[in-house]
């Protein structure tokens, strides 16, 4: 498995100077470059002086298939000194999506407070990956919320679907031992696209196919695509919620085996909890793909 330090090191190059956390990129090759597109009004309207900042806003506007997005920081007017004593502006995110045409969100608002639920005045920063990954229902956006110059990160994986619906997902970073790893990224991120794809009104076998394609083997993919969130053998449950996977806990993998064990808790709900075993398959580059889904060493999926 990877160093803690070089996986450190990776996620701020992915995620911008504000934070180095712990976040993952998920990429897509089909992402236009933005200078193709001139953003929205608002922004070409600013006049701030950002070079009183530590830290300057992010932008990105770009077009993948018949997607228009566009995600920036903006300074609100607040800012703060940090103990080293540099000023660093506070940038929540607006983002504006378009499906052929049609406004799917419009001026969407998300600050630190949005994505922890709190109202307390802490010192947090946002950053937000670049590499987008998008299918046909959905634009997913990373998004990691942390102190500044620090890797206590919280990581959030944003959802915006075609129906102007959007969702936020917990992705972790850390092992259940609390050690820094690439797999929890991955099956997080994995297990949310998979059941937000799944938990669409109208679900679309391409889009499913997409998210199955960049984590899985061919013959997982293949196993996993006809399945619903009922009965699905990832998530051994009768009906699998996509809010569960806030509750995801990713234990060290066994590199023997090439296994590693998943568990969840059925919150909100019963509270049980449900583990299961994800087959890997290593990569040349140091990552994986699930190759499978097991039982932890019994019949039935072990509850507790």
């Amino acid at each position: 498995m990877k160093q803690t330090l070089y996986i450190l090191c990776v996620f701020a190059l992915l995620t911008g100077a504000a934070c180095s956390s712990g976040k993952k990129n998920s990429g897509n090759n089909a992402t236009a470059d933005s200078a193709i597109l001139k953003g929205d009004s608002i922004a070409a309207l600013d006049k701030t002086d950002y070079s009183q900042f530590y830290n300057k806003p992010e932008r990105l506007d770009t077009i993948i298939g018949d997607w228009e997005i566009h995600v920036h920081l903006f300074y609100d007017g607040t800012s703060f000194i940090e103990p080293e004593g540099h000023t660093y502006a506070t940038y929540p995110l607006r983002i504006n999506i378009k499906k052929g045409g049609q406004t799917v969100v419009e001026n969407r608002i998300i600050s630190y407070k949005t994505l922890l639920e709190d109202d307390s005045d802490q010192l947090l920063l946002l950053s937000f990956g670049r590499n987008l990954f998008v299918t046909g229902t959905t634009v997913y956006v990373d998004v990691t919320c942390c102190p500044p110059e620090t890797d206590d990160a919280n990581n959030y994986l944003l959802a915006f679907s075609a129906d102007g619906k959007g969702s936020k997902y917990s992705i972790n970073y850390e092992l259940e031992d609390g050690e820094t790893d690439s797999m929890p990224l991955d099956i997080c991120t994995f297990y949310a696209m998979y059941a937000h794809e799944l938990a669409q009104t109208k679900p679309n076998p391409k889009a499913i196919k997409k998210v199955l394609n960049k984590y899985c083997t061919k013959t997982f993919a293949n196993e996993l695509l006809p399945h619903t969130l009922k009965n699905n053998p990832l998530f051994a449950t009768p009906r699998f919620s996509p809010e569960w996977v806030n509750t995801l806990v990713i234990y060290l993998p066994n590199t023997v085996d090439m296994t590693c064990k998943v568990a969840y808790r059925r919150s909100p709900g019963d509270g049980k909890k449900v583990a299961r075993v994800l087959k890997l398959k290593a990569l040349d580059n140091e990552k994986y793909l699930f190759d499978g889904v097991e039982e932890p060493g019994k019949a039935v999926a072990w509850e507790e």
